[in-house]
């Protein structure tokens, strides 16, 4: 209807403009854009032009706005998916370890109250601070540990069915720890350069806060 209306009358600004509005309606914006300029281009009136400016500014706010959130969105279901195929990944983890305690316990005389470490030799190093991430990587997790002196540890869970996890409620999803949750970690020193760890966990003790 618009379009034929420009056609029949080509100076007419309200033509323009109607034109204009119903192209960005559907999207089609770089019509809009040219349609508006037609419509300041057939009035005289600066005040009225201004105007078409400013609707044409609106306009264009709105629309990078709209696609603003639609990227939020998209972020945070890709995020919320992740964590999920995270979460889905350390529950295998821990029925895992349930399962080993499990076999430990039907083969020894006396229950297992903890995994057996999987190293030989006691772990070399401690590392106390704040526990702010688990990174899933498959059956493995990576934690990050910021100490008090500000520094981050980052430790590799390599199989959590021979890691000693204590204390209260010591266990832990994929992804940030909000909040930070403090503990004390036993590890055997051991730089990885592809995984960029400094260590493998040996023990995780959950602390009072």
């Amino acid at each position: 209807m618009f379009e034929a209306a420009t056609k029949l009358a080509p100076r007419s600004v309200e033509a323009w403009r109607g034109l204009a509005e119903a192209q960005a309606a559907n999207s089609h914006y770089v019509a809009a854009h040219g349609s508006f300029l037609r419509a300041e281009r057939a009035s005289d009136n600066e005040a009225e032009r201004a105007k078409i400016r400013a609707r044409q500014t609106e306009l264009e706010e709105g629309r990078l706005d709209a696609g603003e959130r639609e990227r939020r969105a998209q972020r945070a279901a890709e995020e919320a998916d992740q964590a999920r195929v995270q979460n889905a990944q350390m529950a295998r983890i821990r029925e895992a370890e349930k399962k080993a305690n499990a076999g430990l316990d039907a083969s020894s005389d006396a229950p297992a109250a903890h995994p057996v470490p999987w190293w030989d030799e006691p772990a070399a190093n401690t590392v106390k601070g704040d526990l702010v991430r688990v990174e899933c990587i498959g059956t493995q997790a990576k934690l990050r540990i910021r100490t008090t002196g500000g520094e981050t540890t980052t430790l590799m869970i390599r199989d959590a069915t021979k890691v000693t996890m204590e204390g209260t409620n010591n266990t832990f999803t994929c992804g940030p720890q909000e909040p930070a949750r403090p503990v004390t970690v036993s590890f055997a020193p051991h730089q990885d350069q592809r995984l960029k760890s400094d260590g493998d966990v040996v023990k995780v003790h959950f602390d009072q806060k």
